[in-house]
């Protein structure tokens, strides 16, 4: 191979090499081009939360109030609908949703079509609510009586965040299927552990209240109180 040759060779492999870099270079710039994209997108992006009242003025919040579908209550002649409380509102450079937060619940009598709210205003959220039923340990429990509803509900912002939200204290609620004598079990609950529906004529409610751990049983359908005790401490 001859002196031409080998600078033909050469000036092959820079034509190459500065191809290639050329290449990786326009690679680098699509790739942190497109990062980028979806780094704004991510940022900017509407973030959605559930069970969530924004209480605050502070910023500019769009408030809608949507009533759910109506589902029966099993073996009675009444339907419930959830009444959902909406709302966006702008936070810096990306907007946030809050939607289907439960707020109120209608009630409909399916034998003279009157309707009726379980609560007077939509100020609280409740963050679950249960029915129970006549033969909890039936194999076709979903299509059992209902006898009434446990709620548990968010009163008032309790933390001072201006919002609604678990962190609140808890009220642990209930109702007969047509959602008249709303009665309080439990209020001020830091945090609640669970509601269970033990056999046809108990319920009992977990939670913690003032550092200590207590369990309450009541009776079905009286919703009468009869055991309230903490439980031990264990030692670390």
């Amino acid at each position: 191979m001859d002196i031409s040759d080998n600078n033909k060779f050469f000036r092959f492999v820079w034509r190459f090499n500065a191809i290639v870099i050329a290449g990786g270079a326009v690679l680098c710039i699509l790739l942190g081009s497109f990062a980028a994209i979806k780094i704004l997108k991510s940022e900017t992006r509407t973030r959605h939360v559930t069970n969530l009242v924004n209480l605050g003025n502070q910023t500019e919040i769009k408030d809608e109030l949507v009533v759910g579908s109506p589902r029966m209550m099993a073996g009675t002649d009444y339907a419930e609908a959830p009444l959902y409380r909406v709302q966006s509102y702008d936070m810096s450079y990306y907007s946030k949703s809050s939607g289907r937060n439960d707020v109120n619940f209608l009630f409909f009598d399916g034998r003279t079509g009157e309707s009726k709210w379980l609560m007077p205003t939509t100020a609280q959220l409740f963050i679950a609510h249960e029915a129970l039923v006549e033969k909890p340990d039936n194999i076709t429990a979903g299509k059992n009586k209902v006898i009434g509803i446990v709620y548990t509900v968010v009163e008032k912002d309790t933390n001072g965040d201006s919002r609604l939200t678990e962190k609140d204290k808890i009220t642990v609620s209930y109702s007969l299927p047509n959602g008249s004598e709303y009665k309080k079990l439990v209020e001020d609950i830091e945090r609640l552990h669970g509601i269970e529906q033990i056999g046809d004529n108990r319920l009992i409610v977990f939670y913690e209240k003032n550092k200590e751990t207590i369990s309450e049983i009541y009776e079905l359908p009286s919703l009468e109180r009869i055991s309230q005790k903490a439980i031990p401490k264990i030692n670390p």
